[in-house]
């Protein structure tokens, strides 16, 4: 079979072994004398010349005969034990890494033991992971989110803000919940009124501001990859409670329980004058757009709307607005003033209508309902709970709003208040 680095042994398990079948193997197994990775014939080949199936060939082969050699590659690496091949591709496979059966099959449960050990390592990483993330949630719980703040130390404004933005959320009833991974809605429908409260909540600990040096914080601590947080604001939970239908609860009492201080009436009197004032700048913008007209903020202008405010309802301002503006284009397309004074004409003719207003003792029938203008939650539970029919502040002035509301109130004394 050619010189002995290139010589094969085969080695036949069957007793009876007849001549095809030898002839069959000394076919099967002769190598090729250019390349000893290579045999002579092909499967093809010993099926056409010996007229035997294929799947006859390979029977023999795989379960009647063994093979191996002088040469190296048919001596196991890792026990120096004689290597049997059983196929051509076995033999194939010696070249690159001649191991016997016995230790392929030993090197196979070895990386099955390595598998389950790793996997086991990473089972035991990820649960260590998994408690050091816990541990690290609970801590930024505890010394951020939770506080032992009281209902008492909200003033009365704020006790409402809080039940408003509170009440439209899922609450769980069985435990304290992490409300705040949600940042506050528009409550009151001011975004400047809504600021005002947030910031004092903030200086009284009951909400946590997340802002760029937190925001670092937070990362460098591993908590930002932990829980769901971003930019904003934060209710913080009250220690106090069980749970955040008590607390909600807590809020609803205060409120109902009409018993406000001085500097609660003067936070009420701010809020309804910033309310209205803010619905009637949203009128400004609405006109500008509708007649196509400039109207300039200044502080003319802002002490026309609170006077407007004070004595005519929403609805009645908006009328008068709504015809001033009219008015104002018209001169605009008519008189073609100096490009100037054209975005001053609006608070001017607002300012002359209230002059002749006085002089002629007029009375303001008509109204107009705002555009844009929705009533908001703020509104709502106010008029629930101090007005007999109204259910928004359209048809009510400033000072009627304030009077219904703050006269239903019992003041507290000054000692009530600082207990």
């Amino acid at each position: 079979m050619g010189n002995c680095e290139k010589e094969l042994y085969v080695v036949c398990d069957k007793e009876d072994e007849s001549e095809v079948e030898k002839a069959l193997m000394e076919q099967y197994w002769t190598i090729d004398p250019k390349n000893e990775k290579k045999f002579l014939y092909s499967i093809r080949d010993i099926e056409k010349r010996l007229e035997v199936p294929k799947s006859t060939l390979l029977v023999l082969a795989r379960h009647n005969y063994r093979v191996t050699g002088s040469h190296p590659r048919f001596t196991c690496i890792v026990c120096k034990e004689r290597l049997f091949v059983k196929n051509r591709g076995s033999y194939r496979k010696a070249f690159a890494k001649p191991k016997c059966e016995k230790c392929l099959a030993l090197e196979k449960a070895k990386k099955i033991r390595e598998e389950e050990l790793r996997l086991a390592e990473s089972a035991r990483l990820k649960e260590e992971e998994l408690a050091e993330r816990s541990r690290i949630i609970k801590a930024f719980e505890k010394e951020f989110l939770q506080s032992d703040y009281s209902i008492n130390d909200l003033s009365y404004i704020e006790a409402v803000f809080v039940f408003l933005w509170l009440s439209d959320k899922e609450l769980s009833s069985e435990e304290v919940q992490l409300i705040s991974k949600r940042t506050f809605e528009l409550v009151t429908g001011v975004v400047e009124l809504d600021e005002l409260i947030i910031r004092s909540l903030v200086s009284k600990g009951f909400i946590l501001e997340i802002g760029e040096e937190r925001m670092l914080e937070l990362r460098n601590s591993g908590v930002l990859y932990s829980l769901d947080i971003n930019y904003g604001h934060y209710l913080k939970i009250c220690r106090e409670y069980l749970n955040m239908h008590d607390f909600c609860s807590g809020l609803y009492e205060k409120f109902c329980s009409r018993s406000v201080t001085l500097n609660d009436i003067d936070e009420i009197r701010s809020s309804v004058e910033l309310i209205r004032i803010s619905n009637l700048y949203g009128v400004v913008s609405w006109l500008e757009s509708e007649h196509r007209i400039e109207i300039r903020k200044n502080t003319k202008l802002d002490g026309l709307l609170k006077n407007l405010s004070c004595r005519f309802s929403l609805l009645q301002c908006t009328q008068i607005m709504f015809w001033k503006a009219k008015e104002v284009a018209a001169y605009i397309h008519s008189k073609r003033p100096d490009y100037y004074a054209v975005p001053n004409l609006f608070t001017s003719f607002i300012d002359s209508h209230l002059i002749k207003f006085d002089a002629y003792n007029w009375e303001q029938k008509y109204t107009k309902m705002p555009k844009y203008t929705e009533t908001t939650a703020f509104e709502a539970l106010v008029c629930d709970q101090f007005f007999e029919t109204e259910y928004n502040w359209f048809q009510l002035t400033t000072g009627e709003v304030l009077s219904r509301w703050v006269g239903s109130l019992n003041v507290l004394e000054e000692s009530c208040d600082s207990k």
